[in-house]
Formats: C-alpha cells, sequence, structure tokens
C-alpha cells in the first residue's frame, strides 16, 4: 500500500515528538538520581539545625552537591559549626549530637527521643558512651517492675511510668505506698542490686 507524503511526515513527526519526550523524561531522571541526598540526624531533637542558612529538621532530603556550611545549637549545649561536601551521586549523612555545655549528659534523659537518637550513634566520646552504659544498665530495673511489697502494715507498689510531668527525666519511676518513708523499698530496691536514689520518681500516697 502507498503512503502519502502527508502521512509519511505525521509519522515521522509523531516519532520525533515521542523521542523528544522520552529523551526529557531520561534527562530529568539522570538529573533527579544524580541529585544527591542528605541524611539528618541530629540529638537533642530540638536542636536548631541550618545548611547554608536554610533550617532543617530530622529527615532525609535531595540537596544540591557542594560545600556547605551547618550550623548546629540548642540552650544548654556546645553547638557545632562545620563545612560538609556533598557530592553527587552520593547520600550524606549528617548523624550529630551535641556534647552538655557542663558535661551532665543526664540532660539527655529529659526526652526519650533524644535520649534513642544518641543510644543509636556511634563515634561517641567517653563522656557519652559512660553515660549510656550507666543509663542501660539503671533502665534495666524494669525487668522487676512491677515491684510490690507488704511487710507488717507497710506496702509498696513500684510501677515503670515514663514521661509522666512529675518527674524531670522520661524514666520515671512511680511508687504507691502507705509509708512516710522508703527506707525499706530502698532496702529492697537494693536487694535486686538497684539504687532508688539512682531514679526520677514520685510517690502517692494510698491506704492499704
Amino acid at each position: 500500500m502507498k503512503v502519502s507524503k502527508k502521512t509519511k511526515f505525521w509519522i515521522l513527526f509523531i516519532l520525533c515528538m515521542g523521542g523528544c519526550v522520552l529523551l526529557y523524561f531520561a534527562i530529568s531522571h539522570l538529573a533527579w538520581v544524580s541529585e544527591p541526598s542528605i541524611s539528618v540526624f541530629v540529638t537533642p531533637v530540638n536542636a536548631k539545625i541550618t545548611i547554608d542558612g536554610e533550617e532543617y529538621k530530622n529527615g532525609e532530603y535531595r540537596i544540591s552537591s557542594g560545600k556547605k556550611k551547618v550550623s548546629i545549637s540548642a540552650d544548654g549545649f556546645e553547638s557545632i559549626d562545620e563545612e560538609i561536601d556533598v557530592k553527587s551521586w552520593h547520600s550524606f549523612r549528617l548523624h550529630r549530637y551535641l556534647k552538655p555545655s557542663d558535661g551532665d549528659y543526664s540532660r539527655y534523659l529529659k526526652n526519650s527521643d533524644s535520649y534513642s537518637i544518641l543510644n543509636s550513634l556511634n563515634d561517641l566520646d567517653g563522656g557519652a558512651k559512660d553515660f549510656l552504659s550507666k543509663s542501660n544498665q539503671k533502665m534495666a530495673i524494669s525487668d522487676i517492675l512491677p515491684l510490690v511489697e507488704t511487710d507488717e502494715g507497710v506496702f509498696y507498689r513500684v510501677y515503670l511510668d515514663e514521661g509522666n510531668s512529675n518527674c524531670l527525666e522520661f524514666f520515671c519511676l512511680k511508687i504507691e505506698t502507705n509509708a512516710d518513708s522508703l527506707d525499706s523499698l530502698k532496702h529492697l530496691v537494693s536487694s535486686y542490686g538497684y539504687s532508688l536514689d539512682d531514679y526520677s520518681y514520685y510517690k502517692e500516697s494510698v491506704e492499704n
């Protein structure tokens, strides 16, 4: 069958347009793939994070390649100011933690998310490692909770009550008792290898 010149023209036109569309998407995809990504994972979670002056939160982002100025700060912590080099086709990990200004890492016990991130990071200094080791040992008390003791009309019930506003730390003990003194409870807790004084706790007076 003979094909007219007009039909040939439209066939070639459609093929060319289709090729251009495919080329456009191929180039767009290549540009997207070559654009680097950055993983922001910083603790404490309320830290202010800026990259080249633009504010970020913890998460995954697409970012242009090149050298970037990073600033991370939070009240009560030493700030971080550094330059990073983000390369095309690569993913950059901005995983950082801030050191407490006074060296007291117990600040991280005020927020469970901040503590969890710190606990998951590598390349920690000696102070952070020591803090996490002691804190993780301390939190093992949850293995024996709830703790119930009754002796000659005096009783104690101890529960884990994470995140309660009555406590200064997210890992918190709730103590229900009819006793004025916690001496007997402290002795009981110590028999399991723990010290009640190491914990943030609050007491509720209840009748037996």
